[in-house]
């Protein structure tokens, strides 16, 4: 989806990647319109969904400090992950992978929806899908025990 895929813009690879792997809590992808909407209604900043889309693209190259802090704080990467190289943003490249297959295998939605309740919940949900791995034939993962120990 980059323009021009050379050193010069990390920001657009970046940026790309952020739209591709990032997601709502309902497990959708954000919308250039949605980003556009709440860089305006969060940080003040208008930009327009195509001004945005430009970024992601490389045809923009340029943005204010302003737009690198409020697009990085809206996809939870610290600002520096839009503009360092390579070395200094493997670990959140590798985290944003593991991001795209728990989404693929369908964890992150069962995680979103698990998160806000209460510890009883957790693990009433957890014990669900133990069950449920059992009822299937599949193993009970050896650090669940551990887990709920704790």
């Amino acid at each position: 989806m980059v323009a021009n895929e050379g050193r010069d813009n990390i920001i657009a690879r970046r940026l790309d990647r952020l739209f591709s792997t990032v997601t709502d809590v309902d497990g959708r992808l954000y919308s250039l319109q949605a980003v556009s909407t709440a860089l305006r209604e969060r940080y003040g900043i208008d930009r327009s969904p195509q001004y945005i889309q430009m970024l992601r693209t490389g045809i923009r190259d340029n943005p204010t400090i302003n737009v690198l802090h409020a697009l990085a704080d809206f996809f939870g990467v610290p600002v520096s992950y839009l503009l360092s190289g390579d070395d200094e943003v493997r670990s959140i490249d590798e985290q944003l992978e593991l991001l795209v297959q728990l989404r693929r295998h369908g964890v992150t939605r069962i995680a979103m929806r698990a998160a806000a309740l209460s510890e009883a919940g957790q693990r009433f949900i957890l014990q669900a899908i133990n069950t449920a791995r059992l009822a299937e034939g599949l193993p009970t993962p050896d650090n669940d025990a551990a887990e709920e120990e704790s």
